[in-house]
């Protein structure tokens, strides 16, 4: 994913954008809220994130908010394999 401009987050652990508890919910959420809020990208972040079925916190928004909002405004994700695994080729499937 390459962005317009620099995100809020970078150099920021990623660990901080992934880390849930076995209750599904994330340890740094706040923070990682505060962070979003102010990033010049978080509507190409956003984007991204509705687009794919990407997991973590992404634009401010949790999986289970997009899941949510997809929902409601009757959208469909994709799944997007990472083409290092395949030699190369990219293996999406819409669910």
């Amino acid at each position: 994913m390459r962005f317009s401009d620099t995100p809020a987050c970078n150099g920021i652990d990623v660990e901080v954008f992934f880390t849930e508890d076995k209750g599904g919910n994330y340890a740094h959420l706040d923070y990682v809220k505060k962070i979003c809020k102010t990033c010049p990208v978080r509507v190409e972040c956003f984007d991204y994130a509705m687009d794919t079925l990407v997991h973590g916190i992404w634009a401010g928004t949790t999986k289970e908010e997009r899941d949510r909002y997809r929902s409601k405004h009757n959208m469909v994700g994709k799944t997007v394999v990472p083409a290092s695994m395949f030699d190369g080729v990219i293996y999406e499937q819409t669910i």
